[in-house]
């Protein structure tokens, strides 16, 4: 290969990772700031940050012994926020997801009937609040 083409082919690789690097730094970002909005935030923000590609599914970054690494659905539930969890199911939120503990998302709602019914409405499966490994 002549060097003028080895030149391009690396500057090619270079912006390929940089952009690739900036993308998923971008997808980071956004999937702290869903789990925050979803947790205290405005449904017109969880929204917005949902609209511009963060994954409803995301997980709390697994940050010592303690993380749950549980989903945006989790924490919206567990706050009994009705827009916040409808803006999660409309983006494709996952009613059945488990945590790093086996809880379902049904178990973030045992407190609030609520909750519990918009879920099962939505399709979540009732036996996912009695998963526990054995």
């Amino acid at each position: 290969m002549r060097p003028t083409l080895v030149r391009r082919v690396s500057v090619a690789v270079i912006l390929c990772l940089v952009i690739g690097g900036l993308w998923f730094s971008v997808r980071v970002v956004a999937g702290r700031q869903l789990l925050r909005l979803a947790e205290t935030g405005d449904v017109h923000g969880l929204r917005s940050v949902l609209r511009y590609g963060a994954d409803p599914n995301v997980r709390e970054w697994p940050s010592g012994k303690l993380s749950s690494q549980c989903t945006p659905i989790m924490r919206a539930v567990e706050r009994g926020c009705r827009d916040r969890v409808l803006a999660l199911i409309e983006a494709g939120a996952d009613v059945d997801a488990t945590d790093a503990h086996r809880r379902s998302v049904l178990s973030y709602a045992v407190y609030r009937p609520e909750m519990v019914r918009l879920l099962l409405e939505h399709g979540a499966i009732a036996d996912q609040c009695l998963r526990e490994e054995h």
